[in-house]
């Protein structure tokens, strides 16, 4: 589970963030899972210059990162593909969260299509598979997962009670296609984690 990164106020502090994760780690042990710094940035006009700062928490060692939009229609701003293009073409990796959720995808799901084509990668919330967030998304997270575009699932948890579904969501992805669960779930992650985004496995 990640922290939500508010960039006005450059929050989480990093070296907090690390501090605390240092202290987990003494008090438990080096037990599983690893526990590694990391945020969900909201992208705004901020997020480059903050990126060049090395102000924003990575995921994994490279320069890769992420992001997520508003939750209101219009909430993916003009420009974002060129965005996403520039960043690329500078070494940097944006994974969007849970794009299943946002209303301009599920008005316009084609609009996904342009933003991988710029080089984002997308990671789908498990409990949008079932149900979790609503019929809507549920249908555009499968229709991700069944078409290759997903990169990435991950559980974004905000309560215990929810970890009974996405044990759920788990055994629904595998039954619907084994591979892509491992490609989804723990190849591609790996990779992510181990900073080698360019090995992530992308299909066409």
């Amino acid at each position: 589970q990640t922290a939500h990164f508010d960039a006005h106020a450059l929050m989480p502090d990093l070296n907090t963030q690390e501090a605390l994760i240092a202290e987990i780690v003494h008090r438990r042990g080096e037990a599983e899972p690893e526990l590694l710094p990391g945020a969900e940035i909201f992208i705004d006009e901020l997020f480059t210059a903050n990126e060049e700062k090395g102000a924003l928490p990575r995921i994994g060692s490279a320069r890769c990162y992420l992001v997520e939009f508003g939750f209101q229609v219009g909430g993916v701003r003009p420009g974002m593909v060129q965005q996403v293009s520039r960043l690329r073409d500078r070494g940097i990796t944006l994974v969007l969260a849970h794009p299943e959720r946002f209303p301009d995808f599920l008005r316009n799901p084609a609009k996904l299509d342009t933003l991988r084509q710029a080089g984002m990668l997308l990671q789908v919330d498990l409990l949008s598979l079932v149900g979790h967030h609503g019929k809507e998304s549920a249908k555009l997270a499968r229709t991700l997962v069944k078409k290759g575009a997903a990169d990435f699932v991950a559980s974004d948890l905000h309560r215990a009670r929810d970890v009974g579904r996405l044990e759920q969501a788990l055994e629904e992805l595998f039954l619907m296609d084994t591979s892509e669960f491992v490609r989804l779930a723990s190849t591609n992650p790996r990779h992510l984690l181990r900073g080698r985004p360019e090995q992530v496995v992308r299909h066409a």
